[in-house]
């Protein structure tokens, strides 16, 4: 087996250990709140850990991708890149947090459904988590240029492992919405701060502004953090119109049901954080490799989406552990099932794309995704409900899909005229 495949099996390996652990104590949590605090409870606990989650996948902006980009090119700046990495995802989490403020003081706040005033504070209490996940993401960047993610898998399961701990001692003697939230805060920071610590072995990061290093980063991180931004919003805008317009149990169905979905679409994420900076490198010196890894790659990810996507449909019924008034998120998971494997080879495109400098295309094809999901979602939720939410999170896949397979192919023959040639 030759280097590059063992780093990525070995880094993979590595992540898949970690998301185990991470796993099982988010799906022990849920079960804790459905079972102590009920269907309600937990509608309300997705309301806030949706909006703000939707911030992390903002807060992430393309940053890390560019800066192993460049570290790839000039591995010596690596303190001077994480610095500014580092300085501007904290100015950008202030910027989230405030407009997130901005968010809460202006939406309508009702008595029982939507964004209830005990939803609001725990939104504001859970927010602050936006500080915590710029510092724990910054440092993924740093580990990834190094194809070494053990340090970042120690830290995330040791605020994960802390978090749980917290979250028993709250439902034991405060249970209730603010002191979950606040349970979860707590490790976040946990997870932040040991991730300070391993990072310290390597560097001694400036927190020190610069704003001409702030806007070069910026400006090249911009395609990338649109189509972020795009993607992000096209993948939790149902969640938000559910909020809206629907009763607080279809947001807790719906809720858990992406739950359970997200935690396996994580995994074609650590197996292509592993491949990117492999990709980045064989673009440049060795394009029929580049392209061997990306076909091996994909097949790869659709043999494993497969067959996790009939164990997913086919386990539904476990759903009963979470409490009988948590059935109803049984359909709605098994709709998403059948989006599983166009996920998994969606990933890959994108960040293939992105090595071949092709940010636009996906702008373009999550530009257009978002355009119909949004339009879609808006007239059918109120309407039909969370069940049209995901249909048309399957519908909205399959048409990014369809838009950046054929320029992944176009680059590919291009390429390998240019190489014959």
């Amino acid at each position: 087996m030759n280097q590059p495949h063992k780093l990525i099996i070995s880094n993979t390996a590595v992540q898949l250990v970690g998301k185990l652990i991470n796993t099982s104590v988010d799906l022990l949590v849920t079960l804790l709140i459905t079972r102590f605090l009920g269907a309600s409870t937990y509608g309300d606990f997705t309301k806030t850990f949706t909006l703000v989650t939707l911030l992390y996948l903002f807060l992430d902006f393309g940053f890390n991708a560019i800066i192993v980009r460049r570290l790839g090119h000039k591995p010596k700046s690596l303190t001077s890149e994480f610095s500014t990495l580092l300085s501007t995802r904290l100015a950008y989490a202030f910027m989230l947090f405030t407009l997130l403020c901005l968010f809460l003081l202006l939406t309508p706040t009702t008595a029982a459904t939507g964004y209830t005033p005990q939803v609001k504070l725990a939104i504001f209490i859970f927010g602050l988590s936006l500080f915590s996940q710029a510092i724990f993401t910054s440092v993924n960047a740093l580990f990834q240029h190094h194809l070494h993610y053990l340090p970042v898998v120690i830290s995330g399961n040791l605020g994960t492992l802390l978090g749980l701990v917290a979250v028993i001692l709250s439902l034991l003697f405060s249970p209730g919405l603010l002191t979950l939230v606040s349970a979860h805060l707590f490790g976040s920071f946990i997870m932040a701060i040991t991730s300070l610590v391993f990072v310290s072995r390597l560097t001694r990061p400036s927190l020190t502004l610069n704003f001409a290093a702030s806007l070069r980063l910026i400006s090249e991180t911009l395609p990338v953090g649109l189509m972020l931004f795009l993607n992000a919003l096209m993948i939790r805008l149902d969640n938000i119109i559910v909020t809206l317009t629907r009763p607080t149990l279809e947001v807790g169905w719906l809720g858990l049901a992406y739950r359970i979905y997200d935690t396996l679409l994580i995994l074609p994420l650590f197996f292509l954080n592993a491949l990117y900076p492999i990709l980045i490198r064989e673009h440049k010196l060795n394009p029929p490799h580049f392209r061997h890894l990306v076909w091996r790659a994909g097949q790869l990810l659709f043999v494993t989406a497969f067959p996790l996507s009939l164990i997913l449909f086919f386990s539904t019924p476990l759903l009963t552990l979470f409490g009988p008034d948590m059935l109803p998120a049984a359909p709605a998971l098994k709709i998403l099932s059948f989006a599983l494997p166009i996920f998994f080879i969606t990933s890959l495109l994108q960040w293939t794309l992105i090595a071949l400098h092709r940010e636009r295309t996906l702008i373009l094809a999550y530009a257009a995704g978002l355009l119909f999901n949004a339009t879609v979602n808006i007239f059918a939720i109120p309407r039909w409900g969370y069940l049209s939410a995901a249909i048309t999170t399957g519908l909205t896949e399959l048409i990014v899909l369809s838009l950046l397979i054929l320029p992944v192919l176009k680059s590919f023959s291009l390429t390998n005229q240019l190489t014959n040639h």
